[in-house]
């Protein structure tokens, strides 16, 4: 029993050494600090027992130790995770997962660390700590569970050595990637290729500083108004035509870094890109001047002329600046009736319209407009949808063709003026991209069909009532 009890003391000296030892070298995990924190008062009374106090770790080390632990922590997530003001709040955005987007290879020493965002499944077997620094939002970062003080410092003096060259700019690329402009990300996607050629021997994480700044002067050179057409749209015109161009400025005006600038220019770089979305818009309304006959007459609209004019002068659009742009697109908006984003959808109609040629000449062979001929196609059109009742795809085509007739009725109309056109199109409710015409001229063979059907039905229905009329006529004279 003696020689047991000896044992246990020695064994519980070896303990308190090792622990010693373990702090002098910061060999110990998070959750060993946060045990041995907890134990405290037991570990000491059974130290105390055996003359062995002085071993054991006092209650400041043991906090400047937790206290070290979550301020590595803190420090790693401030790195590994970037805070980004959208319209829906605030999101985060994984700093090492958005430098892949752009081929940038992260040491593998940083793998042992990983993010977890709301909504993901934490694994059990991982020990996780909320970052300090966020009270109010779950994110957390993951560190494996068996990091020792020591190696979170490594960890974090290679984070640091990794992101520190591009530091500056991770708040500008996070901001951008999160809100999902386009204009930042093209810019920068074509900035990055022409580094990567000019400089290929250069790593990809000078390549995508270079190309960071590049692009954050030309945002600038946009939000001040001194960026040419060519520069915007940085060879790509496409680029223009699929821009939500209130959301990119929006977005771009409510980063922090441009906050100072007065945005003054803005004005007139927005009325050129918008002033190139309407172009292709015009060409075709002038398409349908010369295809469908009832829009023949646009061609000498004052107004129309004056739109045609302003399109051929920007064919080439490489000496376009803001002052023109002003001046042009100003006339553009009246003539088109074109006030916010919204109603320039609505001019997808012209496109639309354009093919959809044979639509338009059923309509009009059938005398389909005018008020009598809207009456005639709706009526028939109840007693088509009566006899094709519960048939899936047939009620689908149906629905296409209601909405297609209220898309294509401004347009069989020679008589109205190109004013009055536009006016109607503005108050349609359908801004998309007018898919139901293509429904619509996919099914003209089957749609011809129901109404040559419908028009029989309609017929011999009119007979059976002008013969029972007179049936009822005879009767009345014998009588």
């Amino acid at each position: 029993m003696h020689y047991r009890y000896i044992k246990w003391i020695q064994d519980l000296k070896s303990i308190l050494l090792e622990w010693n030892n373990r702090c002098n070298h910061l060999r110990f995990g998070y959750s060993d600090i946060l045990q041995y924190y907890t134990d405290y008062l037991k570990i000491m009374d059974l130290a105390e027992c055996i003359g062995e106090s002085d071993n054991v770790m006092s209650l400041d080390n043991i906090k400047s130790f937790k206290d070290s632990f979550e301020r590595n922590y803190e420090v790693i997530a401030k790195y590994l995770i970037k805070e980004v003001s959208t319209d829906h709040g605030i999101e985060c955005c994984n700093t090492l997962y958005l430098l892949k987007q752009y081929d940038i290879v992260i040491p593998k020493d940083l793998e042992v660390s990983k993010l977890f965002f709301p909504g993901e499944k934490i694994p059990s077997d991982n020990k996780v700590v909320k970052a300090p620094f966020f009270s109010e939002k779950p994110m957390f970062i993951n560190i494996s569970d068996q990091l020792t003080l020591n190696e979170l410092q490594k960890l974090l003096a290679c984070t640091e050595k990794f992101l520190a060259p591009i530091s500056e700019h991770l708040d500008m690329l996070a901001y951008f990637k999160v809100n999902g402009s386009i204009l930042f990300e093209k810019h920068l996607l074509k900035n990055l290729e022409i580094k990567k050629k000019k400089a290929p021997d250069d790593s990809s994480m000078n390549q995508l500083i270079a190309a960071t700044e590049v692009t954050d002067m030309r945002m600038e050179q946009i939000l001040v108004g001194t960026a040419t057409y060519n520069e915007i749209i940085i060879e790509d015109e496409g680029i223009v035509q699929n821009l939500d161009i209130d959301k990119e400025f929006f977005v771009l005006k409510q980063f922090k870094k441009y906050s100072v600038y007065q945005s003054t220019g803005l004005d007139g770089i927005k009325c050129m890109l918008e002033l190139i979305q309407y172009i292709p818009h015009i060409d075709y309304i002038k398409k349908l001047c010369n295809q469908y006959e009832t829009m023949a007459h646009y061609l000498y609209d004052e107004a129309l002329e004056e739109l045609f004019e302003i399109a051929e002068k920007h064919d080439d659009c490489s000496q376009l600046n803001a002052t023109i742009a002003k001046q042009d697109h100003a006339i553009l908006k009246k003539n088109l009736q074109c006030n916010n984003q919204s109603s320039l959808k609505r001019l997808n109609i012209f496109r639309a319209v354009s093919n959809s040629f044979a639509f338009y000449k059923f309509l009009r062979e059938n005398k389909f407009y005018g008020s009598e001929g809207q009456h005639n196609f709706l009526k028939q059109y109840e007693l088509i949808t009566a006899q094709l009742m519960h048939e899936e795809y047939n009620e689908q085509v149906l629905n296409h063709l209601r909405i297609g007739f209220q898309i294509m009725y401004p347009f069989l109309n020679p008589e109205i003026s190109f004013f009055w056109l536009m006016d109607e199109i503005m108050k349609q409710d359908h801004t998309d991209e007018f898919s139901q015409l293509d429904t619509v001229n996919f099914n003209i063979t089957l749609i011809r069909l129901w109404f040559s059907r419908a028009e029989v039905s309609e017929n011999t229905c009119d007979v059976s009532t002008r013969v029972v009329t007179i049936l009822s006529f005879i009767h009345s004279i014998r009588i």
